[in-house]
């Protein structure tokens, strides 16, 4: 498929309108100086103990981690409009707002990429609770869906959700863009594996996508990255940190003291995949900037 023509970036009014509904009040440079010296206090304690292991992130304790995270999470929940603000920015302006919100516009994304790039088959790497595959089975019902997820309570917070008879109120008006249908039974396979040896054949899928799970995989990342481009047909999309846009200040701070995702777009050549699509032009987390990355297999 050529490219040429193809608009994977959602003009500035629809991504205003999908973020703008998480704002909250409050001082913006109240919370950021707090943030800041948060990522400080982390940043130096990781420089001295990272020597030992349990102040360093790992896939083991990720799992045992997110194996909590996601049982204490119920999907509807974590859409509320309430709960606590984080600074955000966007270009030059400053926000107080629920980190879902950024979600929120990470999704009108990925459903960007899915209708211009028209898969017949999606996976998933890292799917975490399955809000992103039941997000896209919503919207795209002729979808063939699959995900795999490192905890065993993703998973099956995936299935119970998925297998609703509706899916629950506030995830279809989480929606960035309007569902196709309300109930997703029977959508999506889901299943509990690792990213460094997954267990589908080559090109097994037309599009393979991340969102902020190879953030979670610095340890893992090259093995990650081969399987992700040996199991596509044609296509990844991932929505994460790259370097290229986290490369200093606080942004740079945070993510080594989380010793998150640090490679360079340009270094997904090395895994046989050619960038295509590249803008980080949205609303993020005054942290951390993730950028929406197109690639397509060589």
């Amino acid at each position: 498929m050529s490219v040429e023509g193809l608009r994977f970036r959602p003009d500035d009014q629809q991504i205003w309108e999908t973020f703008s509904p998480y704002l909250k009040e409050g001082s913006w440079t109240d919370a950021a100086d707090q943030l800041l010296r948060d990522i400080n206090r982390s940043f130096w304690r990781r420089k001295i103990l990272g020597w030992i292991r349990f102040y360093r992130r790992n896939q083991g304790n990720i799992s045992d981690n997110y194996n909590l995270q996601w049982l204490e999470t119920a999907v509807d929940r974590q859409l509320l409009l309430d709960g606590p603000a984080i600074p955000c920015a966007w270009r030059d302006k400053h926000f107080l707002a629920r980190s879902i919100g950024t979600k929120r516009v990470h999704l009108l994304h990925l459903f960007r990429a899915v209708a211009e790039l028209r898969p017949a088959s999606v996976l998933e790497v890292g799917a975490g609770n399955g809000l992103n595959l039941i997000s896209l089975a919503s919207r795209f019902p002729n979808l063939k869906l699959a995900g795999i997820e490192l905890t065993r309570s993703g998973v099956e917070v995936t299935r119970r959700v998925s297998e609703l008879d509706r899916l629950p109120e506030q995830l279809i008006k989480f929606l960035p863009e309007p569902a196709a249908r309300e109930c997703v039974a029977g959508a999506i396979d889901m299943r509990q594996g690792d990213a460094r040896c997954m267990p589908f054949g080559d090109r097994s899928f037309d599009m393979v996508f991340t969102s902020l799970a190879l953030e979670q995989m610095e340890e893992v990342r090259d093995a990650a990255l081969r399987e992700i481009a040996r199991v596509t047909r044609f296509w990844v999309v991932m929505i994460e940190p790259f370097r290229d846009f986290n490369d200093e200040g606080i942004r740079r701070r945070y993510i080594q003291a989380q010793d998150y995702f640090s490679a360079r777009v340009g270094d997904l050549t090395d895994y046989g995949l050619e960038p295509i699509f590249v803008s980080a032009d949205m609303p993020h987390k005054l942290a951390l900037m993730p950028g929406v990355v197109i690639a397509r297999r060589l």
